[in-house]
């Protein structure tokens, strides 16, 4: 998934400067999906014949960008099928809760900041970062202390700095944290949300060692794998749960991670809301279950007692006339 932004102003010179057709195919979508954001954002579009003037050389008036009240530019998710999807806007997002637990969250996320350098980082950042160095068990830190971070030793630093400040902002936000080795998840009052850091990798054919080699020449096989995985200096911030509407945050070329951890935070506890009424469904459905499966019993039984009295009657010899009988 690839994040794509619409700005204004940059898309104001595109479609003056190059045909709409052109500019379509440069962002990956149609003309008509174009012109609708341009629609969207007050971006006037050329009228028809003005490429060909400009091709004809005469001269060719191009109105200035209008006045425009709306947003400045549009950000949608785009998947590998081509659709795409767009970001609610911060006034649409966290509506379940309260005004002012509302207002909290998105004024602390949007001041988020990830440092240059740790400074007295946080516990299991420590532990992490000790975990990695040590050489001996006995020097080592509890294993589940140790965060879900995979990345290269160029990116490992990186890495840390974000997630101590992911935990910092969780836990002054009143959430918790819960570690086991390498699993990491943010507790929001009963849910339980899988996070974590990697590296993106690409896929490389593998190379034969020299040790692999000499074996090849000497039985005429080596047990090797086909392919090697290499870190390509790219990282993935991501929330391993199906419930959450977005998973990853990528570096791209016009946004890295660290820009986007508010944006982070705010799906966490989207998240962590989509799941407790999950698990409200959930209960009541059990709940349903449960009553159903009493009144079943409670039928079973009358029918059991009713037959027992029956063959209790016929026992002693006394008969049921037609005006007697069960319906």
């Amino acid at each position: 998934m690839e994040t794509v932004i619409y700005d204004r102003h940059k898309l104001y010179e595109e479609v003056w400067t190059e045909p709409v057709s052109v500019v379509a195919k440069r962002y990956g979508i149609s003309d008509v999906a174009l012109r609708k954001h341009c629609k969207k954002l007050n971006v006037p579009l050329p009228p028809k014949g003005y490429w060909s003037q400009i091709r004809a050389g005469l001269p060719a008036k191009r109105p200035p960008l209008p006045k425009h009240l709306g947003e400045d530019r549009i950000v949608v998710f785009k998947y590998g099928s081509g659709e795409q999807k767009r970001i609610p806007k911060q006034s649409e997002r966290l509506a379940f809760l309260s005004k002012e637990e509302k207002d909290r969250i998105i004024s602390y996320t949007s001041s988020i900041r990830v440092p240059d350098e740790l400074t007295e980082p946080h516990i299991l950042v420590k532990d992490t970062i000790q975990f990695k160095k040590s050489r001996k068990p006995s020097l080592s830190p509890p294993r589940d202390n140790v965060l879900s971070i995979d990345t290269s030793e160029e990116q490992f630093s990186r890495a840390l700095r974000i997630m101590d400040t992911i935990l910092r902002a969780a836990e002054d936000l009143g959430y918790r944290i819960k570690n086991t080795f390498m699993e990491t998840m943010i507790c929001i009052g009963e849910e339980e949300i899988k996070i974590g850091i990697r590296e993106k990798k690409k896929r490389i054919d593998h190379e034969l060692t020299a040790e692999e080699r000499e074996h090849e020449a000497k039985y005429g096989y080596a047990y090797a794998p086909k392919y090697d995985y290499k870190y390509v200096d790219q990282l993935c911030l991501y929330i391993d749960n199906w419930k959450a509407k977005r998973k990853n945050w990528n570096d791209t070329k016009s946004k890295r991670v660290e820009d986007e951890i508010g944006d982070f935070i705010i799906t966490l506890v989207e998240t962590a809301e989509e799941l407790r009424l999950e698990r409200i469904k959930r209960r009541e459905e059990e709940q349903r279950r449960l009553a159903e499966e009493r009144r079943r019993l409670q039928l079973q039984m009358m029918r059991e007692e009713e037959l027992d009295k029956l063959k209790e009657l016929e026992g002693k010899g006394i008969g049921l006339s037609p005006s007697h009988g069960y319906s």
